[in-house]
């Protein structure tokens, strides 16, 4: 579910959220293997730079509504696992030592714009639409918010996050 390229002196390494069909939603597999990439990227001494797209029209819809669905009947135990993945997973960006580029092709909401934010730097194509559009509903960004809204930057500066409404790149 992600395709990895390298640059052709191997020190850019681009990773591609490879879902479009369904708009490169985040679900336990997709989060599972981006950390793990991030992870083993992380301790590869060549590699300089990671960027993360997604592929077809949007960056990342956020979370796989499907897969939250059957979330409702799961253990607790298990819900707290896939909640632990998804921290692990901004937690994983946080905290690579290399640089993480978000090259935001398309819509980046709720998840998707956490996972955005939470990356070193981001540039968004003029179709790119930004927002945290379930925050009203049952959906919480809760994991997005902890590492976007009040971690600062590397530098200290501090973040910002926007309301409900979708913000244009």
């Amino acid at each position: 579910m992600i395709s990895i390229e390298h640059s052709r002196d191997g020190r850019i390494a681009t990773l591609i959220l490879n879902r479009p069909e369904r708009r490169n939603a985040l679900d336990q597999s997709l989060v599972l293997e981006l950390t793990r990439v991030l992870t083993s990227l992380d301790q590869d001494e060549f590699v300089r730079v990671v960027l993360l797209t997604g592929a077809g029209k949007a960056f990342s819809a956020g979370a796989d509504l499907d897969a939250l669905a059957t979330m409702g009947p799961a253990s607790d135990e298990e819900n707290l696992a896939d909640s632990e993945a998804l921290a692990s997973l901004f937690e994983a960006i946080r905290t690579c030592s290399k640089v993480i580029i978000a090259w935001v092709n398309g819509h980046a909401i709720a998840g998707g714009s956490g996972l955005a934010t939470a990356c070193d730097l981001s540039f968004a194509s003029s179709s790119a639409k930004f927002g945290f559009t379930g925050s009203s509903d049952w959906i919480c960004p809760c994991h997005c918010i902890r590492f976007t809204a009040f971690a600062p930057f590397r530098d200290g500066s501090p973040r910002c996050v926007v309301d409900r409404s979708l913000v244009d790149s």
